[in-house]
């Protein structure tokens, strides 16, 4: 590849990824759950300075995904975030 990053854990990864791509007033969408971690990232550190987030059941029908996008409170979703399978299940 001509441009790589790497890390130590995946979830620096994640991190890098959400604080690269997200501002206040932006959302989120996710499948879920997910890793315990990232969802603590998602609701308690990044809703604190106004990432709002929505989340779809693993799964989900591309019109369940399409509903739960729709419910977007800022119109800007800056992220759509799968993790798959989620960890430790």
């Amino acid at each position: 590849a001509e441009d790589a990053l790497v890390f130590s854990s995946g979830m620096s990864a994640i991190a890098t990824l959400f604080l690269s791509m997200v501002k206040p007033g932006d959302t989120i969408v996710h499948s879920g759950p997910l890793y315990a971690a990232t969802e603590t990232l998602i609701a308690r550190i990044l809703g604190r300075f106004g990432v709002d987030w929505l989340d779809f059941p693993a799964g989900a029908t591309r019109e369940e995904i399409d509903a739960v996008m729709s419910k977007a409170a800022t119109g800007n979703v800056a992220l759509i975030y799968l993790e798959s399978p989620a960890n430790p299940t």
